[in-house]
């Protein structure tokens, strides 16, 4: 695993007005085209980094609600019926979410999951939701966090 990678100049932007505002925290960066890499990260984080990254959504130095988008799901009226499926928490405007999953028949479980693709911001959720599955939270992870923390620092 390299804690090296290519950054945007968003997240360059954001490193630099908001992580290191702060005097007491500062390190030195890279910033010509490569992430700070491991001063972009707090020690807690760099020893929960397999723990808290959901699915695949993988590590950066920017991470959002440790990189997970929850989802609000139910089971629908019958088998073969649409899973009662949306976002929740955070909320992600610039992500776009395709549901390709239906509600399945007693006893077949929570077969559902996210697939998310690194070229484009959209995700679409697969599989089944079995239908005496009562509603609960769905967490999956979030490919692009650096978007998701540049829109909470806006607010």
């Amino acid at each position: 695993m390299t804690l090296f990678r290519i950054i945007t100049s968003a997240e360059r932007e954001i490193v630099s007005h908001t992580i290191f505002s702060d005097k007491k925290k500062r390190k030195k960066a890279i910033f010509s085209g490569l992430a700070a890499g491991i001063a972009l990260f707090s020690a807690t984080s760099i020893q929960q980094l397999g723990i808290y990254t959901t699915g695949s959504a993988g590590v950066t130095g920017l991470m959002f609600y440790e990189n997970i988008q929850s989802f609000n799901v139910s089971a629908g009226a019958e088998p073969g019926a649409p899973v009662n499926i949306s976002p929740s928490y955070p909320a992600v405007p610039w992500m776009e979410f395709r549901y390709d999953c239906e509600t399945g028949k007693a006893g077949t479980g929570d077969q559902l999951y996210m697939y998310t693709s690194d070229l484009a911001p959209v995700a679409e959720i697969r599989g089944t939701y079995g239908l005496e599955r009562g509603k609960k939270r769905l967490d999956c992870s979030n490919k692009f966090p650096e978007y998701t923390c540049a829109v909470y620092f806006k607010r």
